[in-house]
């Protein structure tokens, strides 16, 4: 029955707490079980892996889920050197440190902080860490169900004056905001599950929506060498690929694209972007053994003056923003 199947993940999601969670001394609070139960509950709305998800019209549903993102997030490492306070901070073992490091610098010290977009929020964990820096944020996601979950967060928290929720692609969007305008765009994790000849067109498009002065922060997959896959590991040609990014899949078999730093930054040169940051992050081994798994570029609209994010120092951890439906 559906409501067995949701006690047996729930079951197996609090065997995965214990063990990943204990250890470093997290702990979840009510409302964040209530998070995770909402996304076992979509989950099984698509039944069987094997089946196509269930679908409410042309409606977008995302074919994965994201039950045990935020404990992945501490089962990898990063090279960050940290103090001896920053060790004490559940940031301290993220995987995506790196990148939040870099983001909390540019969007803190942004010359201006009136517009923020984020395309693709999902569940609202990215605007959780930076929709306070600025006065509006407006959120894209295509999936209703994320972006109601993502709304129900962040609101009632009110961090900003002014927020926005857009449940539509990227490029509906676009056409949609007439001459709004951003100082600062963030798409995270985003452009690797969209069809390969739209990633070049996501960027131009994002680039036409930024402030002279503005930047925009991606974050995306990253592998030695560019291919195409889906989430369970097997390798898909190209053809295959921007056929399930296309839309509805099997659910469980995201699209990933893995993306070399190369041709990620080729995309960005063709797109008319300025690159001011571009590294790899997320270490699957303690000791670096492994190349990163993940790629962030924090980018400019066209050449400018220096930005003060750039080479600013890296904020202490205990001056980041941690989402409170998340840790305690």
């Amino acid at each position: 029955s559906l409501a067995g199947k949701l006690e047996l993940r729930l079951l197996r999601l609090t065997g995965f707490e214990q063990r990943h969670f204990q250890k470093d001394h997290i702990h979840m609070l009510d409302v964040g079980r209530r998070h995770w139960i909402e996304l076992m509950k979509k989950e099984l709305q698509f039944g069987d892996a094997n089946r196509e998800p269930k679908r409410s019209g042309s409606s977008y549903r995302y074919p994965s889920s994201d039950d045990a993102y935020d404990c992945w997030d501490y089962r990898f490492h990063h090279r960050e050197n940290l103090t001896a306070e920053d060790k004490s901070s559940t940031m301290a073992q993220n995987f995506e440190l790196t990148m939040f490091r870099a983001m909390h610098r540019y969007f803190s010290l942004a010359p201006m902080v009136g517009t923020y977009l984020d395309v693709g929020c999902g569940t609202g964990r990215i605007i959780s860490f930076f929709g306070g820096f600025f006065e509006k944020v407006t959120c894209v996601e295509a999936d209703a169900m994320r972006i109601n979950m993502a709304k129900s967060v962040y609101t009632s928290r009110g961090r900003t004056q002014s927020t926005t929720f857009a449940n539509q692609r990227l490029l509906d969007f676009i056409q949609s905001s007439g001459g709004d305008m951003f100082d600062a765009i963030s798409c995270i994790h985003v452009i690797q599950h969209i069809p390969d000849e739209e990633v070049l067109r996501w960027l131009t498009l994002m680039r036409s929506k930024l402030n002279q002065g503005g930047i925009i922060a991606i974050a995306t997959t990253h592998s030695q060498v560019d291919k195409f896959t889906i989430s369970t590991g097997e390798t898909i040609s190209k053809e295959e690929f921007s056929r399930r990014a296309s839309g509805n899949t099997q659910f469980g078999k995201l699209a990933v694209r893995q993306f070399s730093k190369t041709a990620l930054h080729a995309l960005i040169q063709a797109s008319g972007l300025v690159v001011l940051e571009h590294r790899e992050f997320g270490f699957p081994d303690a000791l670096g053994r492994k190349s990163a798994i993940s790629q962030y570029a924090i980018l400019a609209r066209d050449s400018q003056p220096k930005h003060p994010g750039l080479g600013a120092p890296d904020p202490p951890l205990k001056g980041m923003y941690v989402p409170p439906f998340i840790y305690q």
